[in-house]
């Protein structure tokens, strides 16, 4: 995570366009915002308790793993996360041997840009009126999450995306200070 502010360096009390028609347009920008790069989280895999054991909550949730479920560069798309064949729900009567949380398969990232652009409009000594136009998730990069149906081995969604959000909002706000 990166958060940065940076005043531009024109209009009044700056080192250029200090006055002058340029400076009313041109001067006293701020630029500000907070950039996110996250790696995915673990994919969580799950199945029916096969055990018939009663409260047995040892195996909730866990799966058989039969091979390597991480796909190679360039086989990975929506409709197919991870290998789907590595995983089956296991035999009636007995303990999975998956852990629940898969370490090398991961969901997709985040990249994320927060970004504000506010323009500060000096009034003589006293007030301000400020400008400013506030950008969440500026690029629109969505934010796919693998959970839910997609995880379940018995699902017919079974290792595709069916979630995503993270559009893009864009906010305009004027604000008097005195």
């Amino acid at each position: 995570m990166l958060s940065y502010l940076w005043d531009l360096p024109f209009g009044k009390g700056r080192r250029y366009l200090a006055s002058g028609p340029l400076m009313r347009v041109l001067g006293n920008w701020q630029l500000s915002g907070i950039t996110v790069f996250q790696s995915g989280r673990p994919i969580v895999i799950t199945g029916p308790d096969q055990t018939n054991l009663f409260n047995f909550i040892y195996t909730n949730g866990r799966t058989n793993r039969v091979k390597k479920p991480v796909l190679l560069e360039g086989q990975r798309s929506l409709d197919r996360v991870f290998e789907t064949t590595a995983f089956e729900r296991a035999a009636p009567f007995t303990v999975p041997n998956d852990s629940l949380t898969q370490p090398n398969l991961r969901g997709y990232g985040r990249r994320n840009f927060d970004v504000s652009f506010i323009k500060n409009n000096p009034l003589k000594e006293r007030y301000n009126v400020q400008f400013r136009m506030e950008c969440f998730n500026l690029f629109n990069t969505p934010a796919f999450e693998i959970q839910g149906a997609s995880t379940e081995v018995t699902s017919p969604q079974f290792g595709r995306v069916l979630l995503a959000g993270g559009q893009r909002n864009i906010q305009l706000g004027l604000r008097v200070t005195f």
